[in-house]
């Protein structure tokens, strides 16, 4: 094997003789891997061996297959060193760590390392291992960076393990097609007591007993942010499973997953996790909860958006075995074939406020949970998001979310995962003025009895023919229709009986023109 070290020139000359050595161990060595002789090693664990913290281990392109013992006798092509950086040359899609071959084995391993230990950059497949099948990390704080984690085999945790008292950052990885026979986490676990940071990864098309795309089972406080979890399997939480820990989920997109419990997330076993702007959207469970099942457990739900979701119970959020939610801020609307929010035992019924909670066919609410619209600021209305069809969940600039921000005085804000809207005009015939684009106002306002739409835009302005009255609480007050104009309010609600005094809104449809006004009823 050829050893040469290509280390960068000291700057002794520049700095003083005094301090050559210090530069010079700041700036590290860089030593090369290239399966053709040409660098300073052939294998990445020589280099890894040879290294020095600080140091830079380049690995050229090729599929590097070397399996060895690492410090624990379990077979694997690399384990990291405390203070290397292990770095392809030229990406994922050059360069690969395959652990495919008979017996147990694991791509990468790392005990105890620190934050100094990087891998970036590798495609890293073939792994078979009970714990960790491509990655595993144990007690070990390195970056695992941008690098294409696919095909491995696992009891539990195939893809990426963070095992532990750990803080790794485990960060813009693809994550695909990880199988876990037997335990959670078919793409990334973390467990023993780990607080690793998981953030902007795709993880999609892996299998797992529990968290088919994620898996936090026992550890300590890790965060999962930004990520995309999409179209993952698990006999409970298709996308994410939160276990006996209290875990920080955070501006996550869990999509298109699929389990027998919590297609999308499940939250169990007393960890009381923080759930915050998640959008939790068009995930499948066979029994309960196709959004959120939630067992045992008292986590917060904080301005998640739940849509089209299904399950045969609780089809947005199912709680049951004791549990003690607290859902606030939330949009859980459009989800499929069960409810919306379902409590299936009297010491499960969540705490919800400021939550819209709307368009579900066997009922916005169930089991032992009453109706809570018009009660906690909760609402029930059409949120109007941008492009529901297309899973664009933004809410319209127009959305009544938007204008009911503000009219309860609760501090609830924007109501769901998104906060910045869309600016479609083709939604409403509107731009963000709504009122003066829709070229319709309401007069008198205040009124003390009948309102009418006045035109204000240009004579080839459609007519609206519908009017929709909903009242600050978000529930609809009274539906008008008339084939020869613009319906007026008589201030009357669906059974001809006054409304009481207040502000209303007057939404416009067919053509859809969006929210005209904010009327006040004063008598």
């Amino acid at each position: 094997m050829r050893s040469k070290m290509n280390r960068p020139v000291l700057l002794g000359l520049l700095l003083g003789a005094g301090l050559s050595f210090y530069a010079s161990a700041a700036l590290g060595a860089t030593w090369t891997v290239e399966q053709d002789g040409s660098g300073d090693f052939e294998t990445i664990q020589e280099a890894v061996e040879a290294a020095s913290p600080g140091d830079l281990v380049l690995v050229g392109p090729g599929t590097y297959r070397d399996l060895h013992l690492d410090s624990r006798g379990e077979r694997t092509i690399v384990e990291l060193k405390s203070g290397v950086e292990i770095r392809s040359a030229s990406g994922p899609d050059a360069t690969t760590l395959d652990a495919a071959a008979e017996g147990e084995r694991r791509a990468v391993s790392a005990y105890r390392v620190d934050a100094g230990a990087v891998l970036s950059g590798f495609t890293i497949r073939g792994g078979d291992a009970l714990l960790g099948g491509g990655i595993y990390l144990y007690e070990s704080d390195a970056r695992i960076l941008e690098n294409r984690v696919r095909d491995n085999l696992a009891g539990a945790g195939a893809g990426i393990v963070s095992d532990g008292f750990s803080f790794p950052r485990i960060e813009a990885n693809e994550v695909i097609d990880n199988v876990a026979c037997c335990g959670e986490g078919g793409g990334i676990l973390c467990t023993g007591g780990s607080y690793a940071e998981v953030i902007g990864n795709i993880v999609r098309g892996n299998e797992g007993f529990g968290g088919g795309g994620i898996g936090i089972s026992q550890a300590g406080e890790p965060l999962v942010a930004e990520n995309l979890v999409a179209g993952n399997v698990g006999l409970a939480g298709g996308g994410i499973a939160v276990i006996a820990s209290r875990a920080r989920v955070e501006r996550n997109r869990v999509l298109d997953n699929d389990a027998q419990q919590g297609g999308g997330i499940v939250s169990w076993s007393g960890g009381g996790s923080t759930f915050t702007r998640n959008v939790v959207a068009r995930n499948r469970a066979v029994g309960d909860g196709g959004g959120y099942h939630i067992s045992a457990d008292s986590p917060q739900l904080l301005h998640e958006t739940i849509v089209g979701n299904s399950s045969f119970l609780g089809s947005g959020i199912f709680s049951w075995n004791h549990s003690a939610a607290r859902i606030e801020g939330c949009i859980v609307a459009f989800n499929l074939d069960g409810e919306g929010i379902y409590a299936d035992d009297p010491g499960s019924v969540p705490t919800v406020r400021c939550c819209d909670v709307f368009g579900h066919g066997l009922g916005d609410y169930g089991g032992f949970l009453d109706d809570l619209t018009g009660t906690g600021f909760n609402l029930s209305i059409d949120p109007l998001f941008c492009d529901r069809e297309a899973g664009d969940y933004r809410l319209a600039a127009g959305s009544p979310l938007r204008l009911l921000v503000d009219a309860s005085g609760a501090g609830c804000g924007v109501r769901g995962a998104l906060e910045e809207p869309c600016v479609e005009p083709a939604l409403f015939g509107a731009g963000e003025d709504t009122a003066d684009a829709a070229g319709w106002i309401a007069f008198p306002n205040p009124s003390a009895g009948t309102v009418r739409l006045l035109r204000t835009g240009p004579p080839g302005t459609e007519t609206p023919t519908r009017i929709d009255v909903v009242d600050v609480a978000g529930r609809r007050v009274r539906s008008l229709r008339s084939s020869a104009g613009p319906p007026a309010w008589d201030a009357t609600d669906e059974r001809g009986r006054p409304v009481p005094n207040g502000f209303y809104y007057l939404f416009l449809h067919d053509p859809p023109a969006g929210p005209v006004a904010l009327v006040l009823v004063r008598r």
